[in-house]
């Protein structure tokens, strides 16, 4: 079994009673659960809502987490697996390579791991700008997941909607390899504020372009979703591009 905590694309904290459960009957059942926590970083509760303890004394649990989203490293590939299972652990490293981190890597993990208050910085300046730019999309009328991590899971009104951004110099994750959604959907990264209203003004303008609401996708009220007016960004931004994949 596989779990994402938060869930991926929805950006969702998983229930501790629904890992618990999972736990539990993976153990029953002599089988496997795998915590994905790559993005769990960002929570404020964070160390409650782990269980990297319980892998660490579980031949049934493992966890997986990097520093690639909380710290940015993501050029270093720098991540790890917690478990007890000691067979799986050397089967990993049987399978991998004989040196999998470099000593520039590792050197910039040892650092990340002893700067707390960056950590503490990044999840309240995420906590702003994450509730800032979910009331900016859903004021223009789209459809935006309530999300715990550093993106947003947002529904568009058409199918070209991240060509439309891209022309624009914006680049978005787009959902339709997700098994249960389609390229309405696309995810994208809460940045800094000058970042997220120059993405902000870019779903507004994408909105007022040409057959905006002419192939919508039905919502939950029979209706499309549309474009609403806009609030904040001033839309001075550059035309450099902006990478809001998350």
């Amino acid at each position: 079994a596989y779990l994402c905590n938060p869930n991926n694309p929805t950006g969702r904290l998983v229930d501790p009673r629904v890992i618990d459960a999972a736990a539990c009957r993976c153990e029953q059942a002599g089988a496997l659960l795998v915590v994905d926590e790559c993005f769990l970083g960002f929570a404020p509760d964070a160390r409650e809502r782990s269980v990297a303890a319980r892998a660490a004394c579980s031949r049934h649990v493992a966890v997986l987490s990097a520093f690639t989203k909380l710290y940015g490293m993501a050029g270093l590939r720098l991540g790890y697996l917690i478990s007890g299972n000691a067979q799986l652990i050397e089967g990993i490293r049987r399978a991998g390579q004989a040196w999998p981190v470099s000593s520039v890597a590792e050197a910039a993990g040892i650092a990340a791991l002893e700067d707390v208050e960056y950590v503490s910085r990044t999840r309240d300046v995420l906590a702003g700008e994450r509730a800032w730019l979910s009331h900016e999309l859903s004021s223009l009328g789209l459809s935006v997941v309530p999300s715990d991590a550093n993106f947003l899971l947002v529904r568009t009104p058409a199918k070209d909607f991240p060509e439309r951004l891209y022309n624009q110099g914006v680049l978005v994750r787009t959902c339709d390899s997700f098994s249960v959604l389609s390229r309405f959907w696309c995810r994208v990264a809460v940045r800094t504020r000058k970042e997220n209203a120059r993405l902000a003004m870019a779903f507004s303008r994408a909105l007022r372009a040409e057959g905006a609401s002419g192939e919508g996708e039905p919502d939950e009220r029979g209706g499309a979703s549309c474009s609403g007016a806009m609030a904040g960004a001033d839309g001075r931004g550059s035309a450099k591009e902006v990478d809001t994949r998350g």
